[in-house]
């Protein structure tokens, strides 16, 4: 969709548009993420499938640096396109790929040669341990193809590209759910095998996310492929992206903390339970987030093209979408969940006091669409500042108390409790806050990101 359709069109026919392609990739995505979960429980046991859930924490690492990267990226090219800047369009993919290359070496060095240490954070003992030691060493390796695979593809989206987007996203599934059993069951590499398959499949991702802009199928006009510093690309890159690197950042915390909780008060049949329910909701949060997959492009171009009163309709029209989208899919799994428990863990049973807990964490779910358009408003603006106050009060004020006290008077119950009343709170909070930012949007320069650093202009051409 050009530019021009973002600045003018509808609201409701731009969400149309956007939306239908978000969901349906997020769903296919949703489905595949399962389908994979479950050929870890079918074929290798819960512990297999309990030790690849206590990775999840490490994992979040790896994408704190993809939003690092991606959020910042995407919302400074929305905004540039938005305002017309061809300097930062021609060389923001060169500035991207330099960016990428320098964390995933951190990523895969540190992950590496310090994989007993970081599992053993999570809580993982004895053969737990072991196997989700050798998962994580081997994930590791892939982080170049995750870090500049993903970023790279948002920048796709922040072009207002959704389904092209999506269709990359649902290659690499499918690959996956292709690669996995093979390598699992036919080859016999047993927890190996599902991981190595998940890294060929992103290696496929990456390069058909290269590919696209190689062959210059873009919007607007890049230059070629290079190792690129520039300050007035990196810095605002970082500025914004830095708010969601914060938040993916202090969700690593956040889940070492859950997930220790889950291993101290409760069994391995609690982790593995815990870990299916926390899919489970990942799942149903994949297409709504979907749904709003449209929102951050349409903020970041009207922003970069002075229209303030768009930018409001915006939000809240895609939040009424997004929350008329989750009442008819979540509503079933919440009364008929144990489907999707048997899916994943075919050899456990199910208890009615587990699909209990399980219905009070997901009884926060209407608070998602809320939360996010929130959070994707204010990185879409360039306040990063403000997303990074919220991030750090919510776990000092709210989940930090919750999850230290309320588990210790009711055991592993507690933390599903405790979660609840967290993310309802924050949801509200935040909500607020959201409202009030939207009234206060004004904007005295269309190109208010060319303030940061604007007569630093280094560049360290080293072309491919």
């Amino acid at each position: 969709m050009a530019t021009l359709d973002i600045k003018t069109e509808k609201i409701w026919k731009l969400i149309l548009k956007f939306s239908l392609p978000g969901v349906f990739g997020s769903l296919i995505l949703s489905i595949g993420t399962m389908i994979d979960a479950s050929f870890l429980g079918y074929y290798l046991g819960s512990d297999a499938f309990a030790a690849t859930s206590l990775v999840f924490p490490l994992t979040v690492l790896t994408g704190a640096i993809i939003a690092l990267v991606s959020v910042g990226a995407s919302s400074l090219l929305s905004r540039a396109l938005g305002s017309e800047d061809t300097f930062v369009q021609q060389n923001m993919l060169s500035n991207v790929f330099s960016l990428s290359i320098l964390f995933s070496l951190v990523l895969t060095c540190l992950g590496y040669f310090f994989a007993s240490e970081l599992v053993g954070m999570v809580g993982a003992t004895g053969s737990l341990k072991s196997l989700a030691e050798t998962y994580f060493k081997i994930y590791i390796l892939g982080s170049f193809f995750n870090v500049f695979g993903l970023s790279a593809n948002n920048l796709i989206r922040a072009e207002g590209k959704i389904k092209f987007s999506m269709g990359i996203s649902i290659t690499y599934i499918v690959i996956n759910i292709i690669l996995t059993p093979l390598f699992i069951n036919v080859f016999d590499l047993g927890l190996e095998g599902a991981v190595w398959a998940s890294l060929i499949a992103m290696g496929v991702y990456a390069l058909l996310v290269l590919g696209y802009f190689l062959s210059k199928r873009t919007s607007y006009h890049i230059g070629s492929l290079t190792l690129r510093w520039d300050q007035e690309i990196i810095f605002p890159i970082l500025k914004v992206g830095s708010s969601a690197f914060s938040l993916h950042g202090i969700n690593f915390i956040r889940q070492l903390i859950i997930f220790r909780s889950i291993t101290y008060y409760g069994t391995t049949t609690d982790v593995a339970f815990f870990s299916a329910a926390y899919r489970i909701f990942m799942f149903l949060s994949s297409p709504v987030l979907g749904f709003l997959s449209g929102l951050p492009p349409v903020i970041g171009i009207n922003f970069g093209a002075n229209q303030p009163n768009r930018i409001k309709e915006a939000v809240y029209k895609f939040r009424i979408g997004a929350l008329g989208f989750l009442s008819v899919v979540w509503l079933p799994i919440y009364l008929f969940p144990t489907f999707l428990f048997n899916f994943l863990l075919p050899d456990l049973v199910i208890s009615p006091q587990q699909l209990q807990l399980f219905r009070i964490i997901f009884f926060a779910m209407p608070m998602l669409p809320l939360i996010s358009s929130s959070i994707m408003l204010f990185q879409s603006i360039g306040d990063g500042k403000l997303t990074n106050q919220l991030v750090f009060y919510r776990q000092l004020f709210l989940f930090l108390p919750l999850i230290l006290t309320i588990p210790y008077f009711f055991s592993a119950t507690g933390v599903y409790y405790s979660l609840l009343i967290e993310n309802v709170i924050y949801g509200l909070i935040v909500l607020g806050v959201s409202a009030k930012k939207i009234n206060q949007l004004k904007f005295k320069l269309a190109r208010v990101y060319h303030t940061i650093l604007f007569t630093a202009n280094i560049a360290v051409n080293i072309t491919f």
